[in-house]
This record gives C-alpha cells, sequence and structure tokens, in this order.
C-alpha cells in the first residue's frame, strides 16, 4: 500500500482534489441529513416508524461513515492512512451496498407481511416481535459476514488493500468480496421489486382495507411511492458502483464515485421529507398534533 497513493498520475492531482473534496462534502451532507431524520424520527413523540425504517435509513449513515474514514489521507496529496485504517475501510465499503439492499428490502417485506399475507405471523393485528427482529437481524448477520471476509482477505494477503484509482477510498484488488457484496446486492433488489410488484396488485385489488393495516402498522401508503423512488436510484447506484470497478481511468472512477456520493442524501430527502418528520422540524409553526404519515 506504501506505493499506491503516489502512482496516481500528477497530471490529474487537481482534478482528483476537486472531486474528492466534493466527494467528502456530499457524503458529509448525506450523514448529517440522515442523522437529523433519524434522531428526529426516534425522539419525536408525533413519529411514528417501523423498526425495519430505522434500520434502512442507519444502513445509508453506515454507508457515509465507511467512505469517510480517511479523509484528510485521499489522492496521495497528504499522508497515507495506516493500514489497519484502510482495512477497516474496505470492510464497510464492501459490506454497506449488501446492508443497504438488504435493509430495503426488509422494509418491503416488512409492509408486505403486515397486508395479512402470512396470518400466522400476527398477533393483534400487528407483526409479531420476533419476525421483526429477524427483518433486523438478518440483514447484519449478512453484511458482518461480508465485513469478515474481506478482514481474512486482508490480514491473509495484506497487498491487495489499496486505494481505488481515484484515491477517494480504499478497497481490494482481489474481487471475491466485490463479487459477493454484488451478488447479494443484487440479489436484494430483485426480491424487493418482486415484493413491490406483489403489494401493488393487492393494493388495487384491496385499496380501503389496505390501507387500514398499515395505519395499524405505524406505516402509510405514501411510504410505497417512496420505497420505489429508493428501488431506483438503488439500481441507479448498483450500475455506477459496477461502472468503477470495471474502470481503471482515475478521472472515470471519480466521476462515478461522485454520482454515488449522493446516495445517502437522496436517501435522506426521500425518507426525511414526510410530513411529520418536517412539521417537527418547523417548531414555530403551531400545528395539529395529530398528524397522519405521509
Amino acid at each position: 500500500m506504501n506505493s499506491s497513493f503516489s502512482e496516481i498520475d500528477n497530471g490529474t492531482d487537481s482534478v482528483n482534489t476537486r472531486s474528492t473534496i466534493m466527494f467528502d462534502i456530499f457524503q458529509l451532507i448525506g450523514l448529517m441529513l440522515l442523522s437529523g431524520v433519524l434522531i428526529t424520527a426516534w425522539v419525536s413523540s408525533r413519529i411514528s416508524r417501523v423498526s425495519t425504517w430505522f434500520s434502512l435509513l442507519f444502513s445509508w449513515l453506515v454507508f457515509s461513515i465507511g467512505h469517510l474514514l480517511i479523509v484528510g489521507y485521499q489522492t496521495g496529496l497528504g499522508p497515507e492512512p495506516s493500514a489497519i485504517l484502510c482495512l477497516a475501510q474496505a470492510m464497510l465499503i464492501y459490506a454497506s451496498p449488501a446492508l443497504n439492499s438488504l435493509t430495503g428490502l426488509a422494509f418491503m417485506l416488512q409492509i408486505y407481511l403486515a397486508m395479512g399475507f402470512v396470518p400466522y405471523v400476527f398477533k393483534s393485528g400487528t407483526l409479531s416481535p420476533t419476525l421483526q427482529k429477524m427483518l433486523i437481524i438478518i440483514p447484519l448477520l449478512i453484511s458482518f459476514g461480508i465485513m469478515i471476509e474481506v478482514l481474512m482477505l486482508g490480514i491473509l494477503s495484506p497487498e491487495i488493500v489499496q486505494p481505488e484509482p481515484s484515491g477517494m477510498y480504499c478497497h481490494l484488488t482481489e474481487s471475491t468480496a466485490s463479487k459477493l457484496s454484488s451478488i447479494v446486492s443484487v440479489s436484494s433488489l430483485i426480491m424487493l421489486i418482486i415484493v413491490e410488484v406483489l403489494l401493488a396488485v393487492r393494493l388495487s385489488r384491496d385499496w380501503a382495507s389496505c390501507k387500514q393495516i398499515l395505519i395499524r402498522n405505524g406505516m402509510s401508503l405514501n411510504v410505497l411511492s417512496r420505497v420505489s423512488i429508493f428501488a431506483i436510484c438503488s439500481i441507479i447506484s448498483l450500475g455506477i458502483g459496477a461502472s468503477s470497478f470495471v474502470s481503471s481511468n482515475p478521472a472515470g472512477v471519480a466521476g462515478c464515485n461522485l454520482a454515488l456520493s449522493l446516495m445517502p442524501g437522496a436517501v435522506g430527502v426521500i425518507f426525511g421529507s414526510q410530513r411529520d418528520i418536517l412539521i417537527v422540524w418547523m417548531f414555530w409553526r403551531k400545528v395539529d398534533t395529530n398528524v397522519s404519515i405521509c
């Protein structure tokens, strides 16, 4: 790893520096926005959210934190990050896309199950606590497994832990971890889309009863459109991420990374622009405390 940053072409240093600064700013904006939305939903008695909603936003918080771990050590213009820090970042870099997709699927599954497709998992008209815990724990366990794999690869072959071509973050030059992360992410997104289609069919057949079931479980119909937008953004981000892995051109990789750095902020806007959250933020206005989720 010692010579990797210095191998970035000197002619592209200024471009990389500008791109890296923008990359860090976008990630920081996403981090702050997601933190604000999560804290607001957690502490406000006016806002009701299911556990998988929190895990979905938390996963994107992890995405931002992971990409900001070597701020100040990027592009080869400053001191190099330590091997431990670089490996820690690589662990999060590969685990976070899988965690993002899996928590999105878990959130959609909770809505799907809340419609009564699996009646025996219910108690008093709501999803059983055991199943809710499973929807939280399983994505974490799978993502943790990817982190362990990256850790083992990094320990056994320290030379494969390198900065990616633009120098914005550390990754592995060996492709096993990226393939595993991609398989988990793509599979989860495909299942998410299937579940969303099934939900749309169910809603079209029985709109009124589905609305009441969602409200009883602390959800709303409006959130489905937000999950649809999220799924589209996730598919786009996967495509961009795949392009950055294939490309070896620092300028091209930097462009892909910049596009990816917008995702945490986009998720914060998608799920943080719901009416009840905005009303809490507009504390100077007198509003009805019985606000519907939207």
